[in-house]
């Protein structure tokens, strides 16, 4: 069954740092790649106090809850008559349903011996 949640997502001291220093003009002339690493050298270069404050921060604000998404049931219910079944099977299917449980190996083998089998049979 699925069930809805409302959790609030936590923004990390990190998150923070990158929100306040993306508009920054230092680094929009560089590549994702280039820029990735010069945030990251700068965050390991902030001091402990700074680092703090973008701590604190962090704790005042959360992501917003997601939407929830609209749940459909997986176990739809089957409506048949009770005389009338719901598939009719072949003989080939109960031939294999017989069989199967009766070989070993993988299903693709089992299927395999069973195909033989079925065309082995006296008609």
């Amino acid at each position: 069954m699925l069930r809805r949640t409302s959790c609030v997502l936590a923004i990390s001291p990190y998150s923070m740092f990158l929100k306040s220093e993306a508009k920054s003009a230092l680094y929009q002339k560089l590549t994702v790649g280039e820029r990735g690493k010069a945030l990251s050298a700068r965050w390991k270069s902030l001091t402990k106090t700074q680092r703090k404050n973008f701590a604190e921060k962090a704790q005042k604000e959360s992501y917003a809850p997601r939407a929830p998404k609209t749940t459909v049931s997986l176990a739809a219910p089957v409506v048949a008559a009770p005389s009338a079944p719901l598939v009719v099977l072949s003989d080939y299917h109960r031939f294999v349903q017989r069989k199967f449980p009766k070989l070993t190996g993988n299903p693709r083998q089992r299927l395999r011996r069973i195909a033989k089998l079925w065309q082995e049979r006296p008609a």
